[in-house]
């Protein structure tokens, strides 16, 4: 099979989760249902495919050498961390490095399988994924992340491609896709191919995970964070403020 996250290979295939197994059941979410929808720039939306259960919110072009590998015990690294920031029994600004890197790095593959999963328009390059495969004690990798202590109880996910086109025809892109949990807002933004970036977010709300660089505060003027509340609704204007919050300031240099 040709696996997204190491090439062509002779292991079987099989289906990873986008929100793993033991995440669904630790908060007890495998039936729940959900819709994927494009949201357009005019504020339409759309519906993209069919309502799943989470359970079922797989991608079948994992092999199972990463799936039951690297991936599997990136999960068994993540999982502390994960519970105790969701139980409110840590916070994200007492994390160590260690912790902010795994949660990044799981956050990262998250966010590459989900982008596969949902046939997107601009899904993230699988290189990352073997990136994450050959440096499994490393660095997370070419991409940034920030966390946000959300004060709602939700799972969910936001996919924003941002599509360059190219002198000479062609496009290249870049994404940030927003991960929700029950208190904890993961957002992880993906650099255009080959260009240096400096990586910017709002400081007042979001705690950079990685790179550990210095993050600068982010250019413009931003609109305000929407009011606390658990509606539907401010739910997903918080995750799209959220959104624009990141951004990764690219360059010829």
């Amino acid at each position: 099979m040709t696996c997204v996250a190491c090439g062509s290979n002779s292991s079987r295939r099989s289906k990873e989760h986008v929100f793993a197994a033991w995440l669904l059941d630790f908060l007890k979410a495998k039936k729940l249902r959900f819709g994927v929808f494009h949201l357009r720039g005019d504020g339409r939306v759309e519906p993209h495919r069919k309502e799943i259960e989470l359970n079922s919110f797989t991608l079948n072009r994992i092999c199972e050498d990463c799936n039951h590998g690297w991936m599997s015990r990136l999960e068994e690294q993540a999982k502390p961390v994960i519970k105790s920031l969701i139980r409110q029994e840590a916070t994200l600004d007492k994390l160590s490095r260690a912790q902010r890197h795994v949660l990044a790095r799981w956050a990262g593959k998250t966010a590459i399988v989900e982008s596969h999963a949902v046939a997107g328009e601009s899904p993230i390059d699988g290189k990352l994924l073997l990136w994450m495969r050959e440096h499994e004690n490393g660095e997370p990798g070419r991409f940034a992340s920030v966390a946000y202590h959300a004060g709602f109880d939700a799972v969910g996910h936001l996919h924003v491609g941002i599509i360059r086109d190219l002198i000479g025809g062609g496009s290249v892109a870049g994404n940030i896709i927003v991960i929700t949990l029950p208190r904890l807002i993961l957002i992880c933004a993906f650099p255009l191919p080959e260009l240096r970036y400096e990586c910017r977010c709002d400081l007042s709300v979001l705690h950079p995970l990685w790179p550990d660089a210095a993050w600068k505060p982010i250019a413009g003027q931003l609109s305000a964070m929407p009011q606390a509340g658990s509606d539907s609704d401010t739910i997903l204007d918080t995750v799209q403020a959220l959104a624009e919050r990141i951004e990764l300031s690219h360059s010829l240099k």
